[in-house]
């Protein structure tokens, strides 16, 4: 999950340097509280999101149910829409690519 790509290496003509720190302290910060969340609903929620796996290949991975492995990842968005609002990042850095 933590690939590192020079973020000027990833500017485009629109974009700003002071953007692409933003970006990056944002993601970030939204990483550190992913590390945070219990095993069970970050692993969910990273094969989820960032992997695109479906609820029968996570729950088979956590050795649990699909309604528990959709449990999990419900509980870590809600936790993550807690803390950020609706402004979690997972609509720009959808399935580990920038959109």
């Amino acid at each position: 999950m933590r690939e590192t790509v020079s973020d000027i290496d990833r500017l485009s003509d629109g974009d700003s340097v002071v953007n692409v720190v933003e970006t990056r302290e944002r993601l970030q910060t939204v990483m550190k509280v992913v590390d945070e969340l219990p095993s069970k609903q970050r692993s969910a929620l990273i094969m989820r999101k960032y992997h695109a796996l479906p609820y029968g290949e996570i729950a088979q991975a956590l050795g649990s149910s699909e309604a528990a492995a959709r449990a999990n990842v419900y509980q870590a968005l809600k936790k993550l829409r807690e803390r950020f609002g609706e402004q979690v990042l997972w609509r720009r850095f959808k399935n580990g690519k920038s959109e």
